[in-house]
Parts: structure tokens; C-alpha cells; sequence
């Protein structure tokens, strides 16, 4: 998820989530994640979106659910299948992103916890 000084925790030494205006704006509402192959197992790929491996069925079922939940700043590689819930943008043929909109969210902020 993005964190509050853009690192990024697959590959130390990156600021991948800087470029998506993560920093002190959007901590922890965004995700990265790794595209699904044809066997429903991530895979590491430069290139994942335009792979033989990369699997439409599985990927499109992680953009829908994830927009079911609110995650509707998502995004897609530029290369590929176009899928739904997911924007195209360049730097993301090796993983998607998933991006928590609250302005779509009825949520109610409470100060104190619920009870059990």
C-alpha cells in the first residue's frame, strides 16, 4: 500500500508511488499489485500486460472487486486487453493499481471504536 514517504516496499531504493501523488496525500489508499498468470499465481513481468501469461479473467475479477469496495483510481498497463474499472497509464504494463475513492464510500467517522 502506499505509505507515507512514497518507498516502495518491492523494490527498495524505488518511489514508484511518488509519481501517483501519494505522498502526504493518498497513505494507504493505494495498492499495487502483481497481475495474475494463467494459472491465478502473480508474476513478475516488465512487459506482464502484453505476456501470453497474463490471464484477462483473472485480472478483470481483481478491478471488479476492488471497485465493489471502493477502489475506483484504478489502473492498467497501456499494453493488452483493456479491462473495466481500470484507466490506462503508462508504467503499469508490470503490475495493476488499485486506488481507494472516497467519495464514492458512505462511510460513517465515529471518535471512538464500536463496541462488541
Amino acid at each position: 500500500m502506499s505509505s507515507d514517504n512514497c518507498s516502495d516496499p518491492g523494490a527498495p531504493g524505488l518511489k514508484h508511488h511518488g509519481g501517483h501523488g501519494h505522498l502526504k496525500k493518498r497513505i494507504g489508499l493505494d495498492i499495487d499489485f502483481r497481475y495474475l498468470n494463467n494459472h491465478g499465481i502473480s508474476f513478475k513481468n516488465q512487459t506482464a500486460t502484453s505476456s501470453s501469461n497474463f490471464n484477462d479473467i483473472y485480472n478483470q475479477t481483481i478491478y471488479n472487486v476492488a471497485a465493489d469496495y471502493g477502489f475506483t483510481v484504478n489502473y492498467q498497463g497501456l499494453q493488452g486487453t483493456k479491462l473495466d474499472n481500470a484507466s490506462r497509464l503508462s508504467g503499469h504494463n508490470n503490475h495493476g493499481h488499485l486506488g481507494l475513492n472516497y467519495n464514492n464510500l458512505n462511510w460513517k467517522y465515529v471518535n471512538t471504536a464500536p463496541r462488541n
